[in-house]
């Protein structure tokens, strides 16, 4: 019993697993269709959205300032952390950006209010992810300027 090994379509919509001439390998690879879905959701978002460019940017000062002042592990966790949930707010409100107008296209209010509030979402997580970076900075920089 011979199986033919093939490429899956680039598009995980297309792929059909149960398909004859599907491998097992191919079934098996779940985790890869994963990556390559999150790969193509991070390059759709760059692509979209300039913000994401500023926050990248933001990001990469950031972490050069954290290695420069040395922080500690725990400083390290919580930095990433609130790195992590501020590209993350982002990103789920780009995606409420693109799906608001598909779901409610005749209520151009409501979904201008949601819209709003996911904004206000992504703005009230950085200003709350900036204070606690802020003041882990703040300590680092005391710590190192009293010995």
């Amino acid at each position: 019993m011979s199986t033919t090994l093939r490429e899956p379509p680039q598009s995980t919509d297309e792929w059909d697993p149960t398909e004859e001439g599907a491998s097992i390998v191919s079934r098996r690879s779940d985790w890869r269709r994963h990556l390559i879905d999150v790969e193509r959701g991070m390059s759709q978002g760059m692509k979209r959205e300039s913000t994401l460019y500023g926050y990248m940017f933001g990001l990469s000062i950031v972490i050069a300032a954290a290695l420069v002042l040395g922080l500690s592990l725990m400083q390290w966790t919580v930095l990433i952390v609130c790195l992590t949930v501020v590209l993350s707010a982002e990103l789920f409100n780009m995606a409420l950006r693109t799906l608001v107008p598909l779901l409610r296209p005749d209520s151009q209010k409501e979904a201008a209010d949601a819209l709003r509030m996911g904004s206000a979402a992504v703005f009230a997580t950085f200003v709350g992810a900036s204070a606690a970076v802020g003041l882990m900075f703040v300590q680092r920089v005391v710590q190192m300027w009293n010995g």
